[in-house]
């Protein structure tokens, strides 16, 4: 019987039933792409940070709760989904994580992660209503319903309109993260952290099989015994867990959550961000949030335009760079190294 192989995000080769080929030989690159992910992060925060401005740090703190967000929404890009649920699940992530921290006194960082469980167990829920869908399309509205029959029930039966004021900031010991300058440092190691969590994810077997769900769904996966419905269950319980940390980080951040701030709008800046970023590399969506969210906050002035403007860029990003900020990275970076190897050669 022949046998399909499938390239995962990190070069390596294996079968569709999660056999590697090149497993040993690859491990030293999988390190290496994790250090680099850190030694990314590192160097942007550390520009960030010595600007010294605290708007700033704001909006960046911001972009990272947005990158982490599409983060999950890459992830679930890897089953052949289109998500417009990950306001919800941040919505969940938000409230559960505040209401905890306010009503038990329980430490924010444990609040945190029972609002991460609860996102987890919606996005199961979520994965398995979704798995009916007959078409990307059907898919597609379906988790934009979940958004925002989750906002409006917020709205109506949790706190209300007006929201969830007096949310404690996280503290380790005697630091505590109430500040602009102390937060940047905390999100940004929570999107570190995730980036290579997702990293570890694209490298593993589970990742192997979520390609063979994408691009064989109907006759490719299930030949090698792969089940369709549960891995992608699997894959939105995982784009639910990011939205529900990026959702409690940004509420213990502002201190205050409402059910507006998980719009439409905030679904469609999810999805322009991972698009635009690229959904090739990891590192897209990351770089597609910031620049949105830096973008948006230079149009805050003008009302109406940021919704606009994502519909721009979504379009632009389809039609002249489809391979997203992350795929001209990756050229731009493949030029320089040919062009040092061309040099190195010539000196020798």
């Amino acid at each position: 019987m022949s046998t399909t192989t499938i390239e995962s995000d990190d070069g390596r080769i294996g079968t569709a039933d999660g056999r590697s080929s090149q497993a040993p030989r690859n491990r030293g690159r999988t390190v290496d792409r994790f250090v680099s992910i850190g030694g990314m992060i590192a160097a942007a925060a550390g520009v960030l940070y010595l600007s010294g401005d605290p708007a700033l740090q704001y909006t960046s703190v911001t972009a990272a709760t947005v990158s982490i967000a599409a983060l999950g929404f890459f992830v679930v890009h890897q089953v052949g989904g289109t998500t417009l649920g990950q306001a919800g699940a941040m919505a969940i992530g938000a409230y559960t994580s505040g209401i905890v921290a306010i009503q038990t006194g329980m430490p924010v960082f444990f609040a945190m992660l029972v609002g991460i469980l609860a996102s987890c167990v919606v996005g199961v829920l979520l994965g398995a209503l979704v798995t009916r869908a007959k078409t990307p399309f059907h898919f597609i509205l379906l988790t934009f319903t979940f958004s925002e029959v989750v906002r409006l029930a917020i709205e109506r039966w949790v706190y209300g309109a007006d929201g969830l004021p007096n949310i404690p900031s996280p503290s380790i010991g005697g630091l505590v993260f109430d500040t602009a300058s102390s937060y940047f440092w905390l999100a940004m190691g929570m999107l570190a952290a995730c980036m290579l969590f997702v990293r570890w994810l694209m490298s593993s077997n589970l990742a192997r099989s979520f390609h063979a769900v994408r691009d064989g769904e109907r006759h490719l996966a299930p030949s090698f015994g792969i089940g369709v419905s549960r891995y992608k269950v699997v894959a939105l319980m995982i784009a639910s867990g990011l939205a529900g940390l990026a959702g409690g980080l940004q509420a213990h951040f502002s201190s205050f959550v409402s059910p507006d701030q998980f719009n439409l709008h905030f679904s469609v800046l999810i999805l322009t961000a991972a698009v635009f970023g690229g959904l090739g590399k990891v590192y897209g969506p990351v770089v597609g949030a910031f620049a949105l969210t830096f973008l948006n906050e230079s149009l805050v002035q003008y009302p109406g335009i940021s919704l606009l403007s994502y519909g721009v860029v979504l379009v632009v990003a389809m039609l002249v760079m489809p391979s997203g900020l992350a795929g001209i990275l990756t050229g731009v970076r493949r030029l320089l190294i040919r062009r040092l190897s061309a040099d190195s050669r010539g000196e020798s």
